[in-house]
């Protein structure tokens, strides 16, 4: 006789109660201990010398750090192709499915949750073309191909999976005031557009999660998900006043798209001025997702 298989309990984790604010705190930390590295090696480049995706990688690395799950490029709990770059994409047969810069979950070993694929009592053992485009068997096919310099982890593979509602969505958008371009350092030409499009474009790509957003006897229980944007400028005071015109503009064209966002937390520390960028702002910029 064959004994019978004994399935292990399944893990039980404390559901996180996300606070931006202490996120924003370590993200902070994380930049100004970079920028306190690179001066005491006397870089050429400085902080303000990395691409959004070196970006994301030291904030991915903080908050692992601090013993969250982080995983970088995860779907959105979302079949929808909204936007024209998404279906320029899948023209050219890459994943249609729009994805979220850095997910966080409570601890390293928790995923989360795709609520695409598989589809509800889904019974066949391969999926149509049409739900390979929509699952992350895309993403599987990419890491067959040749490797780019983005470092993604599988969220959908690890042994516990969270519910996406319980996990912490952020876009994390990158602005310069200097940059530089063809070798040279000089001000940003696309700087106002630059600006005013992270905070409306990704502002509406988290408002997707407005589907996960319920009313319950305490009120509105939404997904927490938030832009992170890293604005580098000459000053403070620049800082200061950009965000908020871009902000005031960002907004009317979010009503436009059914999105909106609640009042940012602004953060400010110097910076080493090598291009003609003195400060980091940082301003998480919550969503507020439509019931």
């Amino acid at each position: 006789m064959h004994a019978e298989s004994v399935r292990p309990p399944r893990p039980v984790y404390a559901r996180c109660v996300w606070s931006l604010s202490s996120l924003q705190t370590q993200i902070e930390a994380a930049l100004v201990e970079h920028e306190h590295a690179l001066r005491a090696e006397q870089a050429v480049r400085g902080l303000d010398a990395l691409d959004e995706d070196a970006l994301q990688a030291l904030l991915a690395h903080a908050l692992r750090a601090a013993g969250l799950g982080v995983f970088r490029e995860t779907p959105y709990p979302s079949a929808t192709q909204a936007s024209p770059l998404m279906q320029r994409a899948r023209a050219r047969g890459l994943a249609s499915r729009e994805r979220c810069d850095l997910v966080l979950t409570p601890g390293p070993s928790i995923g989360v949750r795709d609520q695409v694929w598989p589809p509800p009592q889904h019974q066949r053992a391969v999926p149509t073309p049409q739900e390979q485009q929509l699952s992350l068997f895309a993403s599987q096919e990419a890491h067959a191909r040749p490797s780019t310099s983005r470092a993604r982890t599988d969220a959908a593979s690890m042994p516990e999976q969270a519910p996406p509602e319980e996990a912490c969505w952020l876009e994390v958008k990158l602005v310069h005031q200097f940059a530089i371009v063809d070798g040279f350092a000089g001000p940003n030409a696309s700087y106002a557009s630059e600006l005013t499009s992270a905070c409306t474009n990704d502002i509406r790509k988290l408002s997707t999660l407005g589907q996960l957003a319920r009313w319950s006897g305490t009120g509105l229980d939404a997904p927490v998900a938030a832009l992170v944007l890293v604005l580098f400028t000459l000053d403070e005071a620049t800082a200061t006043n950009d965000l908020r015109i871009a902000l005031h503009r960002a907004l009317d064209r979010a009503l436009d798209r059914g999105a909106i966002f609640r009042s940012p937390d602004v953060r400010h520390f110097p910076i080493l001025d090598r291009i003609g960028n003195a400060c980091c702002t940082i301003a998480v910029i919550p969503s507020v997702p439509e019931v």
